[in-house]
């Protein structure tokens, strides 16, 4: 079973960009995933929820679990909703574009009980520091 570390070596390789450019986005000091992904170790939660902050078109679910899409999908290019009364031609397009932005709603909610969890978990730690 792949780590988180391995799937977002695995987002970085998809979108094309660089370890440490991701590493300088969430904070993090060079080498901390990049050393993590080479010696198939995972990292804190910390790096995690930042990852997740800071790429927020990366699936939490899927990088959480390797389950479901990598990428949520946005509707740039979606056809419209016809939302008129009148029969429509294009009414099964219509189904599926409620599925996909019913499914998009569910991962959008998936995220945010992830991140209100991580939040949680870094305000334990800090509480427990002070």
């Amino acid at each position: 079973m792949s780590k988180v570390v391995d799937r977002i070596g695995e987002y970085a390789e998809i979108k094309n960009i660089s370890i440490r450019r991701i590493e300088k986005e969430i904070g993090a000091s060079n080498g901390t995933l990049s050393k993590a992904i080479g010696k198939g170790k995972d990292v804190l939660s910390e790096w995690i929820s930042l990852f997740v902050a800071n790429f927020s078109d990366v699936n939490p679910v899927w990088l959480l679990t390797g389950k479901g899409e990598m990428i949520i999908n946005d509707l740039i290019g979606s056809p419209p909703l016809n939302l008129s009364k009148e029969p429509c031609s294009n009414c099964k397009a219509n189904e599926n574009q409620i599925i996909h932005l019913e499914e998009l709603i569910k991962m959008h909610q998936d995220k945010n009980r992830i991140l209100e969890d991580l939040v949680a978990q870094l305000k334990q730690r800090l509480s427990s520091l002070e």
